[in-house]
């Protein structure tokens, strides 16, 4: 396995562990960082494994979402 399928590998697997955990957020930021890092560098290229980083980049974005979503909710009204 080289570094790029692992790259993409650990996208996927931080996208999926930020649900898992009671505040995901820095998986998912590494998630979506990582994702955006393994995206602009691989651009141009024929890889079979970006469909791991768009997932493990999406996931992340829906944490995110999920988590300010029920923040806000929780927060005390002004």
């Amino acid at each position: 396995m080289n570094l790029k399928n692992s790259t993409a590998l650990a996208v996927l697997l931080l996208g999926v562990l930020s649900f898992f955990d009671l505040f995901g957020l820095e998986k998912a930021v590494i998630a979506i960082l990582l994702g955006s890092a393994y995206l602009s560098e691989s651009k141009g290229f024929g890889d079979k494994y970006k469909y791991l980083v768009y997932t493990g980049v999406g996931l992340g974005i829906i944490s995110i979402l999920i988590l300010t979503v029920i923040m806000l909710s929780k927060s005390p009204k002004w």
